[in-house]
Formats: C-alpha cells, structure tokens, sequence
C-alpha cells in the first residue's frame, strides 16, 4: 500500500499566534470581524490552512499588533 502523506489543513489560535510572532487578542480580533476566516466548532476555533495563506498574501506577511 502506498504511503499518504497528509498536509496540515487547519490551525488553533494559537498555533497562528505563535507562527506569526503576533498577540493571542490580535488572533481573536481578526476572527471575531471576519477578518480571519474560520470555523467555531463548540468553543473551538479553527483556521484553515488557505485562509491564513490568504491573509498573510493580503497583509504582505507582516502581522499587525
């Protein structure tokens, strides 16, 4: 049987938090306007894996804080 490689397809808040060097309130803020596409599954928040591209592609990879 041949080997699947899976790819990371979403991210905690925290996992951004620590990828982009920017502040946990930053994160949320970006979330709770919409600015940062994700999916709330009970208390949970994910981020997929395009959205956070798209939104490093739009800021130019500089996180805001």
């Amino acid at each position: 049987m041949d080997k699947v490689k899976l790819e990371r397809k979403a991210y905690s808040p925290k996992e951004v938090q620590e990828l982009l060097g920017i502040s946990q309130s930053t994160v949320y803020r970006w979330l709770e306007s919409g600015d940062l596409p994700a999916v709330k599954i009970g208390k949970l928040w994910r981020i997929p894996a395009d959205a956070l591209a798209e939104l490093l592609n739009a800021e130019g990879g500089q996180g805001d804080d």
